[in-house]
């Protein structure tokens, strides 16, 4: 299996991330993968994201 792919499953089952929210991530950041390796604090800082 495509590690991206698992990448992508993990972030769906993200508490508060669904679908549209994980769109919005890769479009960002290019991948799943890239996203978890993402610090918490730039991940807050997104509008529409972060708390």
């Amino acid at each position: 299996m495509n590690s991206d792919l698992l990448y992508q499953i993990a972030l769906t089952q993200t508490p508060f991330i669904g679908d549209v929210h994980a769109k919005a991530l890769i479009k960002i950041f290019g991948d799943a993968q890239t996203i978890f390796k993402t610090a918490r604090r730039q991940l807050e800082n997104i509008e529409g994201i972060g708390a």
